[in-house]
């Protein structure tokens, strides 16, 4: 949820920075504060923390989310030791099941950011395409909040058994509104988020995550604002006024009542207002403008805690409050897992399908209940085994594609796979033909044929692409003749950012999945061994169950392949798995789905990450034919998209099959460091190293200071560190002064290394990359490409690849 007109930027602009510490004690030492919790929106850590200034781990490319594991625990165990005694409990949201018109307007405003993304994911495109780099982006992926949950937990779990993890479902209501009433039930002191509406609905501190600040002394610095804080921006003194101007101004339910108003009009007009003994609720109804008064009514079933009631038999970790007399809003515990009350499961299941089939084997024997047993699919989903993305799917029976940067690779290829993969799990869940079954009875489920695509534009994907080129080889031409100043430049980029987001349409036509299904090849007898995990199955039944799931995975049949990697999933899918295993598993579906599209070489450091310093000839094994690099951004691209889906996508698989768990836990997550850098061909004179490449650090909390750092203790990590990921026995770290020297090395294998963030003793450092080579003007170096000539206009003097100031982001 969101208050329009700035709200958030206007108060966070108007409060001054301050050590964490110190605001934590004048809280504690706060008349009003009555417990050492924080409640976090998880959701909106989660997004600040990918794009924080000091800790960003954003990858283009393959996920970074060793980095990432270790940004998480920088940030929570900087708040453990600033905060004595503080309680950490994240909310993430939940199941949400919308029966009614009432957040119509809401789902425009995610309509505007969408199209905001396209636009941006297009632009990061070609400048990945010429310069090798970009931070330029709306959404690179689509990662699972699941991925990004289970990495938290972990880091929670070390830092004691006082901190929690929970979700929160609801039914016709903003999750955030849960978050708010956790937070008084537990009477919490902070709310940390950067959703404005926590602004207006928390009487506590709010604190806007990516305000906080990691200084060098190992202190953390932030903008948290008081109450008070954001009353004296309007003028006002009361939280009830403060309401009511959030609805004069607008939300994510309702439009502006008052167009065009500055807060100090807004403020003003709040004063004005008579209250005659009204309460805020009724002046709100009174000042809605809708004919049907549907403003002030989505808005207060968002923003009116007050008109939700505590239902009996809650406990601390499973609560559950109703509106109007009807369950309304429901919470779940994670960390520490806890049984679910069947109300909260009923909640969270308003939406899900009820199928209570039986599966049963080519006899007509009963196996097992269906895979999308209401109950079971529900459970699976609170407990983190079932993806938000797959649930939704199989809740509202429809594909919905959302904006993301491998749009922009030809063909969408990755898009294609989504289908086909989606296509056979609803030819599997609708079953077989009748005719297939030994059994007259049997009933073809017809619901999952008809599950919906709602597909992307192609023509507008294709219109934001060419824009972006055109005017990149515009501003080229117009640089070198008048000499733009940056500022020109910059906005320039902005004010086509803005034209192409308010003209383009982001959805196009819809489909069926029954269409993609002539492209898969179906053999019915694979529904006869995917039956659900129960007491008793026969050891002969388990590779059929491993069959099943390795088809719905990749649509591959196990029975082609080569004997040692059938045996590899089947010990997986038997629960008889170890790390290495399930390493080789996710690369073995990497491998299958990417094809020819996904480069050798990139493949090759993937393998190194996951399975560093193996030798047993498991890519040769695979019998696949790569790409060889004529399109190497497409590939690049592609395959860091296959890597974070497939953290998803598999354990949906898995899931579905009727197993309970996990398939991958995190130690296949935390190995995925970032993969081999992509260096366009344009851009391999600037970047290649005739004597070897110069690796510096520089700390992360000093963003401007030296490419150095002074401890020994550190260089001697960070060694440690870059020899533990270069690969081959020709490659050799020595230590210069104050940096590093890489020699015998491609570029690709040294720049993999550039901003790459290494924590060293609960300190953040940042590795810098550069060519070891006599420097020239880059006037001078060679006949300047249109490739060339691009790069140097998005960096000062040297590519942003190579450690340059950015002009923009």
């Amino acid at each position: 949820m969101g208050i329009k007109n700035r709200y958030f930027s206007e108060n966070v602009n108007a409060v001054e920075e301050r050590p964490l510490r110190e605001a934590w004690a004048e809280l504690q030492d706060s008349p009003n504060c009555e417990s050492k919790v924080a409640v976090f929106d998880g959701t909106n850590f989660h997004h600040s923390l990918i794009k924080d200034d000091q800790l960003w781990t954003k990858s283009l490319l393959v996920p970074r989310l060793k980095e990432l594991s270790a940004a998480i625990e920088l940030k929570l165990r900087g708040m453990v030791e600033a905060c004595p005694g503080i309680e950490l409990h994240v909310l993430f949201d939940g199941a949400c099941a919308h029966t009614n018109s009432t957040l119509a307007c809401k789902e425009a405003t995610q309509s505007s950011r969408q199209a905001q993304i396209l636009v941006r994911n297009a632009e990061a495109y070609v400048k990945l395409k010429h310069f090798g780099t970009s931070r330029t982006t709306g959404e690179a992926y689509g990662m699972d909040t699941g991925v990004f949950r289970r990495l938290l937990i972990d880091v929670l779990s070390k830092l004691g058994d006082r901190h929690r993890v929970a979700q929160v479902h609801c039914v016709d209501r903003d999750a955030d509104v849960g978050t708010v009433l956790y937070a008084l039930h537990h009477k919490a002191c902070m709310v940390v988020s950067g959703d404005s509406d926590f602004f207006v609905l928390f009487s506590g501190v709010v604190l806007p995550p990516g305000s906080m600040r990691l200084a060098e002394e190992g202190h953390m610095f932030c903008k948290a604002l008081w109450l008070s804080d954001r009353l004296r921006l309007l003028g006002i003194q009361e939280q009830e006024e403060l309401l009511i101007a959030a609805f004069l101004a607008g939300s994510d339910f309702h439009p502006a009542v008052l167009q065009g108003a500055s807060w100090n009009d807004i403020g003003r007009h709040v004063q004005r207002e008579p209250r005659r003994g009204r309460s805020w609720q009724v002046i709100v109804r009174d000042l809605d403008p809708s004919a049907e008064k549907e403003y002030s009514k989505a808005y207060l079933e968002n923003f009116d805690v007050e008109s939700y009631e505590l239902r009996n038999g809650a406990s601390s970790s499973t609560l559950s409050w109703s509106s109007q007399g009807a369950l309304a809003i429901g919470i779940t515990s994670m960390l520490p897992k806890g049984a679910t009350p069947d109300a909260v499961l009923e909640l969270a299941a308003h939406s899900a399908p009820d199928h209570t089939g039986a599966v049963c084997d080519e006899d007509g024997c009963e196996l097992g209940k269906h895979p999308v047993c209401q109950r079971r699919l529900v459970q699976g989903y609170l407990k983190g085994e079932l993806s938000k993305s797959m649930f939704g799917f199989l809740c509202k029976r429809e594909l919905y594609e959302s904006p993301m940067l491998c749009d922009n690779i030809p063909g969408r290829p990755f898009a294609r796979i989504v289908e086909r993969s989606k296509a056979r799990l609803a030819a599997w869940l609708a079953g077989p033909e009748p005719e297939a079954w030994d059994d007259e009875d049997a009933v073809r489920d017809e619901r999952f044929l008809g599950l919906r695509i709602t597909r992307l534009r192609e023509d507008t994907l294709a219109e934001c692409l060419k824009v972006w080129e055109r005017l990149w080889t515009q501003i080229l031409s117009d640089q070198e003749q008048h000499g733009w100043p940056d500022g020109r430049l910059a906005g320039a980029l902005r004010d086509e950012r803005e034209s192409l987001t308010a003209r383009v349409s982001v959805r196009g036509v819809q489909g069926t999945v029954s269409e993609a299904l002539d492209a898969v090849d179906f053999d019915p007898s694979m529904w006869h061994g995917a039956v659900m995990a129960y007491a008793g199955r026969s050891a002969e039944q388990e590779p059929r169950a491993a069959r099943t799931f390795w088809f719905l995975a990749v649509g591959q049949d196990i029975r082609t392949m080569p004997q040692q990697h059938a045996k590899l999933i089947q010990r997986c899918m038997a629960g008889a798995k170890c790390l290495e295993d399930q390493r080789r598993l996710f690369l073995l579906a990497v491998a299958q789905l990417g094809g020819d599209r996904v480069v050798t070489e990139h493949f090759k450091q993937l393998q190194h990450s996951l399975l560093p310093g193996r030798r047993d000839g498991f890519e040769a094994g695979l019998g696949l034919q790569f790409g060889g690099g004529e399109d190497a951004v497409a590939g690049a691209v592609l395959l860091g998209q296959l890597c974070w889906w497939l953290l998803s996508w598999l354990q949906d698989a898995y899931f579905l099959c009727g197993h309970d768990g996990l398939l991958l836990p995190s130690g296949v997550a935390l190995a995925l460091d970032g993969g081999v850098a992509f260096v366009p061909a344009s851009c391999l004179p600037s970047a290649s190293g005739a004597d070897g490449y110069r690796i510096s650090v520089r700390s992360a909390c000093a963003p401007k200071g030296p490419w150095e750092a002074t401890s020994s203790d550190v260089f001697a990590e960070v060694l440690k560190h870059v020899r533990a990921l270069v690969e081959g026995e020709k490659r050799e770290v020595k230590v210069i002064k104050q940096w590093l020297k890489l020699t015998h090395s491609s570029v690709a294998e040294a720049f993999k290394f550039h901003n790459q963030l290494l924590v060293v003793d609960g300190h953040p450092y940042r590795l810098q990359v550069q060519p070891l080579k006599k420097r020239v003007s880059e006037f001078q170096r060679f006949p300047m490409s249109h490739a060339e000539a691009l790069l140097k206009t998005s960096v000062v003097s040297y590519p942003s690849l190579l450690g340059g100031e950015r002009l923009w982001r």
